[in-house]
């Protein structure tokens, strides 16, 4: 907790209380938040390839297990309250489920790309980031 309340502190010494710097500054955050998962989908594209090369599945409980252990010691280790943690594991999972949805698509598809970019409208990773949560 010491570590985030002094990052939190550092924001409003450079900021102040003027809440359209803020927002903006989250604004921006929210930019590169999609940037970065538009980028880890495109990843999934090549773990795709890989697996169907080794012949192996598309769900693996392990390392599922093993990314959640890495965001959750993370989000700890960052000061995140054990309830935001839960939200953290939320997240996550909705990552995870759009990289294996384009994993699916890709190997259904004729091992063809898919779209260059993910549609954040109909992305649930992206939705609830964004608090688009229609």
């Amino acid at each position: 907790m010491k570590r985030y309340r002094q990052k939190e502190w550092w924001f409003e010494e450079k900021y102040g209380w003027d809440l359209d710097s803020v927002r903006d500054a989250i604004a921006w955050i929210d930019d590169q938040l999609i940037d970065l998962m538009v980028e880890r989908t495109r990843l999934g594209w090549t773990v795709a390839r890989i697996k169907r090369k080794k012949d192996l599945p598309i769900f693996n409980s392990a390392q599922e297990e093993r990314v959640i252990f890495r965001w959750t010691a993370k989000a700890k280790e960052e000061g995140v309250s054990q309830e935001s943690i839960k939200d953290v594991v939320d997240i996550v999972r909705a990552l995870m489920e759009v990289s294996k949805t384009v994993q699916h698509e890709f190997l259904q598809n004729n091992h063809s790309k898919p779209a260059a970019k993910i549609n954040p409208q109909k992305t649930e990773a992206v939705n609830y980031v964004t608090g688009n949560r229609s």
